[in-house]
């Protein structure tokens, strides 16, 4: 009975889990499928004038993806204006700011654009079993930081500690990497130990 009961929470936490993950990526992929669609219309006029196929490649698809990622360059460019950074500061304070999905995506995109400016430190916390993995999402001087513990393979199944900063240590490796460790169940972790073995800085 009581194997049955864990087996039921085990399934109910995990739906809930992936449905908390799956709504933000159907509304950005709506939104992409609806973005593509108003390109191709805005390229209409243009594509009269040009063929059908090149290199075996829809033209229609090829020019709305090209008006996209324009968009997408003008859109980084209002974000180093004020009123971007405004804009971006309410989007962080707001319900979409406090979803996994948002920190990850804003973690690969400053991991691909070669950002120096880190929102996500990873680092490790003690725990009964040893060191752990943990994400801090805001980072400060305080004495005690509140810290993502996060869960293997599946990182978003975690839970939120406060540890005193100076049992904190950095981990020596990025969000990304760290995500890779957690789904491969530890392996590739080698940055992390060669961390640990040339001790605090």
């Amino acid at each position: 009975m009581k194997k049955a009961r864990s087996v039921a929470q085990f399934v109910r936490a995990t739906l809930v889990g992936g449905v908390i993950f799956l709504v933000p990526v159907l509304v950005i992929a709506v939104l992409l499928r609806h973005g593509i669609k108003l390109a191709t219309k805005l390229a209409a006029p243009l594509l009269k004038h040009m063929p059908d196929l090149i290199g075996g490649i829809l033209v229609a698809d090829l020019v709305a993806a090209t008006l996209l990622l324009l968009l997408a360059f003008a859109a980084g460019l209002f974000a180093r204006t004020n009123p971007g950074q405004s804009m971006i500061q309410w989007v962080e304070n707001s319900l979409i700011g406090s979803l996994p999905q948002f920190n990850f995506v804003r973690g690969v995109a400053e991991g691909v654009g070669g950002s120096d400016d880190r929102h996500v430190d990873v680092v490790l916390v003690p725990t009964d079993a040893g060191l752990n993995l943990a994400f801090v999402f805001e980072p400060s001087d305080a004495p005690w930081v509140a810290v993502f513990i996060p869960g293997a393979p599946d990182w978003r199944a975690g839970g939120v500690a406060f540890v005193e900063r100076a049992n904190m240590q950095p981990a020596g490796i990025g969000f990304i990497e760290a995500i890779k460790v957690l789904r491969k169940l530890g392996s590739g972790a080698h940055k992390v130990i060669a961390t640990l073995e040339r001790g605090p800085a």
